[in-house]
């Protein structure tokens, strides 16, 4: 599936038809640039998505999904990267890894580790996400819990609780 990045959305709109919109590097990340000469004839799904968007990490597999079953049919699926924070924006980062470590209560959640950390709480943010940290077992009390990013790197994130 093409993939633009960064830019926005009237932006990357503008770039599939050909058409400059104000400043901004487009860069077409596994595909040649597609015209609309390219598009002709065809059914387009432009994919405007960003790492973090909890309802495009829903949605995504399915649109692939599409993708793959009817490309002998017509439908180009172009994903458009429309970052919301700065290391979206940034290639480099993406790239480089960043170890954490988490506590609950001062200590390492051993049992009530997450999926992305081991018991003693080490985990490594490799790419933007969700990040299952601590999978708090019955009865579920309120907690201190304590994140450290070991190296610099991670420049945004944010927690949901459940």
């Amino acid at each position: 599936m093409p993939v633009i990045e960064p830019l926005s959305r009237r932006k990357a709109a503008a770039a599939l038809v050909g058409a400059t919109y104000g400043v901004g590097a487009i860069e077409w990340l596994n595909s040649k640039p597609l015209t609309a000469a390219d598009l002709r004839g065809k059914v387009v799904l432009v994919e405007f998505w960003t790492y973090t968007c909890i309802n495009w990490q829903r949605m995504h597999p399915h649109v692939r999904a599409w993708a793959d079953k009817y490309r002998d049919q017509g439908l180009v699926v172009i994903g458009a990267h429309t970052p919301e924070f700065s290391f979206e924006k940034d290639p480099a980062m993406r790239d480089k890894p960043v170890p954490f470590r988490v506590l609950i209560d001062g200590q390492p959640p051993g049992q009530a580790h997450g999926a992305d950390i081991d018991e003693q709480g080490r985990g490594m943010l490799v790419e933007p996400g969700l990040y299952q940290l601590v999978r708090q077992p019955q009865p579920v009390t309120a907690r201190l819990f304590d994140i450290e990013f070991l190296e610099p790197g991670a420049q945004a994130y944010a927690f949901t609780f459940s």
